[in-house]
């Protein structure tokens, strides 16, 4: 867990510096899946790539049940959309630092990628799979 760059660091009865506790925490909660599920920044060099190969491996959400019970509310005029996630590609980012963008295609996301690099923006990405229906309100 521990990076050797910071085995000087360790020493018995030692105190650990800030750096040292925050990247042991969060060398913790990626053990534990519960850190920043991210796949880069937009302005890595082989983002693309990446962006890519998560996308072509990413499944659809498959819950037949539950897309009956949501398909029939947008029938009934309950809900206007919805989405369904797997929160396996939960991104765990802060909520209140979070823009998500929902897009339809890849070549929408390598967009987005491109923009956020126009603008300067270096902005950590993921991908989630989602299953998505709405009605188009005019």
């Amino acid at each position: 867990l521990i990076p050797e760059s910071l085995y000087p660091a360790l020493r018995k009865g030692g105190v650990a510096t800030t750096d040292f506790a925050n990247i042991l925490l969060g060398r913790v909660l990626s053990s534990q899946g519960k850190y920043k599920n991210e796949i880069g920044r937009a302005g890595d060099a082989d983002i693309y790539s990446k962006l890519y190969a998560a996308y072509r491996t990413a499944d659809l959400i498959e819950a037949p049940e539950l897309r009956e019970i949501v398909d029939q509310a947008l029938r009934n005029d309950l809900v206007t959309g919805y989405n369904l996630k797997d929160s396996r590609f939960d991104s765990n980012f802060i909520d209140e630092l979070t823009l998500t963008y929902g897009h339809s295609d890849i070549p929408h996301a390598v967009q987005l990628i491109g923009l956020l690099r126009s603008e300067g923006i270096d902005a950590e990405g993921t991908v989630q799979p989602k299953h998505s229906a709405f009605i188009y309100l005019q």
